[in-house]
């Protein structure tokens, strides 16, 4: 029945998560400044070439949507899938995300865009919609479906809750169409607000502080920085958190390993379960699906491919195989074994955008004569960033996504799920995908870090660089980058000499690691002198932490 299964699925555990933490933002800025050039070349959105090429089914086939698409939302769920994918796999063929997870609320994507069709014309309109998938709608039909996927979707259960919702923040004395306001209002639940784009700093303060309040403190430092010359900003919000129907005993839980690639294993604490889960194995595509239900209307789908599968399954991946395999998935009972990890992934959208067929938007051809008759608009930017967590209890998980808009003057079966695999989040009402993504390695930023630096500089250095930039640099660093590091690879800045090494060992996810400074470092000897910092990987801010404490004073052991 399960021909095709490896002798992984007899032998190993099917390991999977808990609880999921996802925090999602997206930046579109509209600039009045606008000099960027655009590329003499053709972008037209072309979705064929990637949502009709199907993966193996064997003998079945996929089959269309038959069950009556009578209510306004549904007719958007197909097409917001189609963007989900077509998103997906160009944010995967980038060359700056090979090896790197991907996580994204589609959703919140597509409701921001939405919102900004509202004010868009002529070509650039016609550019979103297709960008979008939404060239067989009407605006009408667009708009009146995100009001009824908000009635449906903003609800509060006992063991679910999820929000959703918009914002305008407009720089004083700047006037926009009313009707553009009251629409945004009416289909997108976005409220207005005043801010003083002038003084950005402020404003950065205040469009954060909104951001943390609708995401439940998930997103709190979203915005870094902002144009003096922006006059809108359009924010879209998306909070979820559920609780698994059967949760994981914190008990089972154990160390497993996670297999990055056919040369990366990163140690990671594996989850537990013995029961009933809806599970298919598509020997075509030598691919497990399981779902993992919430308490309400919401489930995770896990999609493990074979090991060395993921390429081929990325290429060709689209939502008529989510249809298909959620209409194979039978119970059976497992032995799931899955990984509890923290992820984080960014990504600029401007350039993907661009390539999807949203060109006039971002260039002086941009139409958005809906926003405001009197100013040239253009949008300048579009940022991405999302954070998953997962643990025993269940899944909790934010998105937020904003618009700057500045004017433009230029059996038993023991299975792991021990290798890379796909995940999403999804509202079995709506039929909407909610969050989606690949987990390539769960360690990336499950780790906190320590930082030591020198008090009179009061330089602070990101772990992710390849080195730190000065002497006396300790913390959690996985076994990859303690590879680099008995490989020479971290020298100290000052004087060449290859720092020393002890590794420790650990309960954490991430392998502990201290770097004994050379010679020209007095860490050890006055750490007095240094100014320590842990850097909170939930907030992505950097925490000072007090020179007192003996945990540092004492030959500086590893932060917990």
């Amino acid at each position: 029945m399960f021909k095709g299964l490896t002798s992984d699925y007899t032998k190993q555990g099917f390991k999977m998560w808990g609880n999921v933490q996802c925090c999602l933002m997206v930046v579109l800025i509209l600039s009045v400044d606008w000099t960027v050039g655009i590329k003499d070349q053709d972008h037209d959105h072309d979705h064929s070439a990637d949502h009709h090429q199907h993966l193996h089914h064997g003998n079945d086939a996929a089959h269309p949507h038959n069950d009556g698409e009578d209510k306004p939302c549904h007719k958007l769920s197909p097409h917001n899938a189609d963007f989900a994918f077509s998103l997906y796999k160009k944010l995967a063929s980038q060359p700056d995300t090979q090896g790197k997870n991907i996580f994204f609320s589609p959703l919140s994507i597509s409701m921001a865009l939405s919102m900004l069709a509202l004010g868009a014309k002529g070509n650039t309109h016609s550019q979103i919609f297709s960008t979008l998938d939404y060239s067989a709608l009407t605006s009408d039909q667009v708009n009146d479906g995100y009001e009824h996927l908000f009635r449906m979707l903003d609800h509060n259960q006992d063991a679910l809750l999820l929000e959703i919702g918009g914002a305008a923040a407009v720089q004083k004395g700047f006037k926009p169409e009313d009707k553009f306001l009251k629409d945004i209002q009416h289909f997108y639940k976005g409220e207005a607000f005043s801010v003083d784009f002038s003084t950005p700093d402020v404003a950065v303060q205040e469009i954060n502080k909104l951001i943390a309040k609708k995401t439940k403190d998930m997103i709190t430092d979203m915005v870094k920085s902002l144009d003096a010359a922006t006059v809108m900003m359009l924010i879209n919000y998306v909070y979820f958190k559920g609780k698994w129907e059967e949760a994981f005993k914190v008990e089972e839980t154990s160390k497993g390993d996670f297999h990055v690639d056919e040369n990366t294993t990163v140690p990671v604490d594996m989850m537990n379960r013995n029961g009933e889960y809806e599970f298919y194995y598509d020997q075509g595509n030598f691919t497990s699906i399981i779902m993992l239900p919430y308490n309400g209307n919401a489930s995770m789908m896990i999609i493990l491919p074979d090991q060395g599968k993921m390429e081929e399954l990325e290429k060709h991946i689209s939502k008529d195989h989510l249809k298909y395999w959620k209409d194979k998935v039978h119970k059976i009972t497992l032995d799931l074994y899955m990984p509890k990890f923290s992820v984080s992934a960014s990504s600029c959208l401007g350039d993907t955008l661009k390539d999807m067929g949203m060109v006039d938007a971002f260039s002086d051809s941009a139409d958005f004569s809906g926003i405001s008759k009197g100013a040239k608009l253009a949008v300048s930017k579009v940022l991405h960033k999302a954070v998953l967590s997962v643990d025993e209890q269940g899944t909790q998980a934010a998105a937020a996504t904003t618009v700057e808009i500045v004017k433009f003057s230029a059996l038993l079966f023991k299975t792991e799920v021990n290798r890379p695999f796909l995940v999403f989040i999804v509202e079995k009402n709506t039929r909407s995908i909610l969050f989606m993504g690949k987990i390539t390695d769960p360690t990336v930023y499950s780790k906190q870090w320590a930082v030591g630096t020198r008090s009179e500089s009061k330089a602070l250095f990101r772990p992710e660089m390849q080195h730190h930039g000065q002497c006396g640099v300790v913390g959690y660093i996985t076994k990859e980058e303690a590879t680099r590091v008995l490989t020479g690879r971290f020298e100290c800045p000052i004087c060449n000499c290859k720092s020393r090494i002890e590794m420790q060992n650990s309960k954490r996810t991430a392998a502990a690691l201290r770097l004994l400074p050379c010679s020209c470092t007095d860490i050890h000897t006055r750490p007095e002198s240094f100014t320590w910092y842990k850097y909170n990987t939930n907030r992505n801010t950097w925490e000072m932490i007090s020179n007192e404490s003996e945990q540092y004073r004492n030959r500086v052991h590893t932060y917990n």
